[in-house]
């Protein structure tokens, strides 16, 4: 009989150590969904972000929260890859019904923001090659100054 209870318990612990590690890797849902708050600007506000560019946010303006700091006395926000952090009473935590309006604010800032690094390039690309041909036409202006003084 002994034998009999000592074979049950080890197929029961075996059971019972199978089903938890089957139930984390079922999924809970077909297509899980990010969890995004979104802030708002209550006013405007003038912030440098972590590329080093400086922007003026309309009041309206959405972005993604990345981060409270500071004892939530800060925010940081995420604006494509860059980052910048403003007081957290120059903005709202829009509700999760307002999710909507918050990604459509924020694309079209995502837009501008991209747009406008794509015209900076170009600029320091346009500054930088008339630079490289200032410099050539300047060495081309410059006289022979290596002669060989055996000649004279």
């Amino acid at each position: 009989m002994s034998a009999v209870k000592t074979r049950l318990y080890s197929v029961l612990l075996l059971f019972s150590l199978l089903i938890p590690a089957w139930a984390q890797n079922t999924p809970a849902s077909a297509t899980p969904t990010p969890f995004v708050l979104y802030a708002q600007f209550l006013e405007e506000t003038k912030v440098e972000l972590s590329d080093g560019a400086v922007w003026l946010m309309d009041k309206g303006d959405c972005f993604p929260i990345y981060m409270f700091k500071e004892n939530q006395t800060k925010v940081v926000l995420k604006l494509a890859s860059a980052t910048f952090m403003v007081s957290a009473d120059r903005v709202r935590v829009m509700k999760e019904a307002e999710n909507e309006m918050g990604l459509a604010s924020y694309r079209r800032n995502l837009t501008d923001y991209l747009n406008g690094r794509a015209d900076v390039w170009k600029k320091d690309a346009v500054k930088k090659k008339k630079g490289e041909g200032a410099e050539k036409a300047k060495q081309a202006a410059l006289p022979a100054t290596a002669s060989d003084s055996t000649k004279e």
